[in-house]
């Protein structure tokens, strides 16, 4: 079984139903919706599709609404390339404009942060222009480093933190939109604090959204500076290398990337690294020997999932950027051991107790099977990169779709009334999960006056 899962963006280039079925059968595991692109109505339609192909192939899909957060983008304007040199006129409050070299940026706020000598980033820190006069609600600046430019694209000011709220209007309407279509995850695009981690989770405890889990992305300074919180607030984390690379000098990043799945790892948190994983598979059909490293070092690093986005998104072979996305996770993770953090004297006794469940596990090569409500007891054997097959039965669809960004979790929904360690063998059995002469390990939490508590049970399957 796989252990490090993958999600998918889903863009103009893959959002037929044909398509994202092939993409599921490949080894998609969650989708992503970017809601900084295309209309609601897409959205909901592609939801729709996604669910339908969930249930033809009896394969629970995970789905994250990507929120944009404080990540500004221009407005509307004619594609086209700006050359190393070239002038160009932002101009602020505008929602669109006729010529590529008028950039209308919507967001006039960033005017106030903005000096002379500053570098503004435009589609990623692609494109890089260096501000020589603002007058009025216009700034005029020179182009040094070129690239293409076009609708909708992010901008950014370099070294400066941005000036808006957490969620804005626009931000709500997407989280309520999300709620009400049954989406799993929510990832906030540009979290610095973890206030904004709790203004999130506020906002949908209000809205009946108790149940999504949130997705932090650390692609900031800020992020960094207070990334303990964030990770304690979030539910899973994920590494935006993309704009975290135009904020940070490219040099740290594979420092602050190790920094981040480390922190995270060891609080127990998924990870998921992101951006231009197989990015010249846009255009090509085969990934290049750096990318294919690239994954490997991720496996090996132990993050629970990796995530494409353009090049599923926009890229000509979004079916076959999975199925190499695959393959290569299946034949390293042949190879390399994932790295586990171990409890501690301090560690509490429900982290012990699983570390126990997943010591036995391995001892006996025996599979784990446990019953997981809200996704709390898998996440704790996940946190030990068990050797052996971890099985989490739950009674929760939206528990098994979240399950499935975590490493090394084969998450099967049933309708399990009574929860005991002879039901949860039942279910299994029942599955076609474990086969005669089988060892297993049973577990499962409950609660009593006391407190949280968990059985467990060591058997070979006989029937």
């Amino acid at each position: 079984m796989r252990k490090t899962k993958i999600i998918a963006t889903i863009g103009p280039a893959s959002q037929k139903a044909e398509i994202i079925e092939e993409m599921v059968k490949e080894g998609v595991d969650v989708f992503r919706l970017n809601f900084a692109h295309g209309t609601l109505e897409e959205k909901r339609r592609i939801i729709r599709y996604i669910r339908e192909i969930e249930e033809k192939l009896s394969r629970p899909v995970g789905i994250i609404a990507d929120i944009p957060g404080r990540g500004p983008r221009i407005g509307m304007l004619p594609r086209g390339y700006l050359s190393k040199g070239e002038k160009v006129i932002f101009r602020f409050g505008a929602k669109e404009s006729d010529h590529p070299h008028v950039i209308p940026v919507p967001q006039k706020e960033i005017l106030d942060i903005l000096e002379l000598g500053d570098n503004i980033l435009l589609a990623d820190g692609r494109v890089i222009v260096e501000i020589t006069k603002i007058i009025g609600n216009e700034a005029e600046g020179t182009v040094i480093s070129d690239g293409e430019i076009r609708s909708n694209v992010s901008i950014t000011v370099k070294h400066k933190p941005l000036p808006f709220p957490a969620l804005s209007e626009r931000d709500k309407n997407f989280i309520k939109f999300s709620i009400k279509n049954d989406v799993d995850f929510v990832a906030l695009s540009f979290v610095q604090s973890a206030d904004d981690v709790k203004e999130l989770r506020d906002f949908l405890d209000d809205n009946n959204g108790d149940l999504i889990k949130i997705i932090s992305k650390i692609e900031n300074k800020p992020a960094i500076l207070n990334l303990e919180k964030i990770i304690q607030l979030s539910d899973a984390i994920m590494v935006a290398r993309g704009d975290l690379g135009v904020q940070i000098s490219l040099e740290d990043i594979p420092y602050l990337e190790n920094l981040i799945i480390r922190e995270s790892l060891k609080e127990g948190k998924p990870v998921i690294l992101a951006t231009q994983v197989l990015e010249s598979m846009i255009e090509s059909p085969v990934p290049t020997r750096a990318e294919i490293m690239d994954i490997a070092t991720a496996v090996e690093k132990g993050v629970d999932a990796i995530m494409v986005s353009g090049e599923t998104a926009i890229g000509k072979y979004p079916v076959e950027v999975v199925r190499w996305l695959r393959r290569v996770i299946e034949k390293v993770e042949v190879f390399v051991t994932s790295p586990r953090y171990e409890v501690s004297e301090k560690s509490p006794i429900y982290a012990k107790f699983n570390r126990g469940v997943v010591y036995v596990a391995e001892f006996l090569g025996a599979k784990i099977i446990a019953f997981s409500t809200r996704g709390f007891t898998a996440m704790m054997l996940s946190r030990f990169r068990p050797r052996c097959d971890v099985i989490i039965i739950s009674n929760s669809m939206k528990t098994v779709r979240q399950l499935k960004v975590m490493w090394g979790i084969n998450p099967i929904y049933s309708e399990m009334k009574k929860m005991t360690l002879d039901e949860l063998k039942r279910v299994a059995m029942e599955k076609k999960l474990i086969n005669k002469g089988e060892k297993i390990v049973l577990t499962l939490g409950w609660r009593e006056e006391l407190g949280p508590a968990q059985d467990i049970r060591v058997e070979v399957v006989r029937e």
